[in-house]
């Protein structure tokens, strides 16, 4: 398989898989709307692990990153919020 630099680690059934769920995704996505999807394989913390996380998304990378970190910092705080009430 020819090395691709957008990927640390390959699988070419991820790959695919990522490719049809996109398929799938992207008719029933609204105009104007960008998507991202992660898989993960079951466990604790994949990446600490050595695991790999593969990504798809129909949007610019770092506008994708921003909305991601948005996301993860948005879910910390309402589970600190949780967990002191």
């Amino acid at each position: 398989m020819k090395h691709d630099e957008r990927y640390e680690v390959r699988n070419p059934e991820i790959e695919r898989a990522l490719r049809t769920l996109a398929t799938l995704i992207d008719g029933d996505v609204p105009d104007g709307w960008g998507w991202g999807l992660f898989l993960v394989q079951f466990g604790d913390h994949p990446k600490a692990e050595g695991g790999a996380v593969f990504w798809i998304s129909n949007s610019e990378r770092a506008g994708m990153i921003d909305a991601v970190k948005g996301w993860i910092e948005d879910n910390e705080k309402r589970g600190k919020a949780r967990e002191q009430s």
